[in-house]
């Protein structure tokens, strides 16, 4: 699979926002088949204004014209639509899916990550981090371990996570995604500034662990239903 870049999924806000964009759009994707010009033009418009609006979509890599000059979306177009409403041109709000981390250093000690800003300001819980495009499960593990120099003995899953995240009652955050057990190969002590100074993280004894996250991902990891899910709501 192609590796994508971050700069290559950013979409403009209120694009395609012109009607013929949206209504061609809107035909490849509800089509089994590539389509023919003569399907996608309406009856009605001129061929000049309609070229344009067909071409525009060409040039920004959504729609592509085949060898037998028919026309499909490209893989890019495919992707936006999936989270693009074409009705109203608005980007659709989905919860955001990552990997969160219950980290164990060789002594036992439990990695807390203390949220300094938004959407979850002040709230002391486990290492999250979003999974970019195309990328696996481990793969983000791994780049959350390495941007940090914690190096793994072992990493195993538990649980699959939905959280909800509230303030005075109302949503401020959705996440979702597996949460893994880390154990660490060294000492909490030996890792003293994780590659850089981050007042963001600490160690703690687990007795002295609180909060409602971290408090409920170690219920997951002393129980043997490792592959359950678990829906939460925590009030922040």
């Amino acid at each position: 699979m192609e590796v994508l870049e971050e700069q290559q999924e950013y979409i403009k806000f209120g694009e395609p926002a012109h009607y013929i964009k949206r209504e061609i759009i809107i035909k490849l994707k509800l089509s089994s088949e590539d389509l023919k010009y003569s399907e996608l033009k309406p009856g009605d418009m001129d061929g000049n204004a309609f070229n344009h609006h067909l071409k525009s979509l060409v040039n920004s890599e959504i729609v592509e014209k085949t060898d037998l000059g028919e026309y499909r979306l490209t893989a890019k177009g495919k992707r936006e639509v999936d989270f693009y409403s074409l009705d109203n041109s608005r980007i659709k709000i989905r919860p955001i899916s990552g990997v969160y981390l219950l980290i164990f250093s060789a002594d036992g000690k439990i990695l807390v990550y203390k949220n300094k800003g938004a959407p979850i300001n002040g709230v002391e819980g486990m290492m999250f981090g979003k999974i970019r495009l195309g990328r696996s499960y481990l793969k983000t593990v791994a780049r959350m371990l390495s941007t940090r120099n914690l190096e793994a003995q072992k990493a195993e899953a538990l649980s699959s996570l939905n959280i909800r995240y509230s303030h005075d009652g109302e949503l401020v955050a959705h996440r979702t995604g597996p949460l893994f057990r880390i154990e660490l190969k060294l000492n909490a002590s030996e890792y003293s500034d994780f590659g850089h100074s981050n007042p963001k993280i600490c160690w703690k004894n687990v007795e002295d662990i609180s909060g409602d996250e971290l408090l409920e991902a170690l219920k997951l990891n002393s129980t043997e239903a490792k592959t359950s899910f678990k829906d939460l709501e925590i009030e922040v």
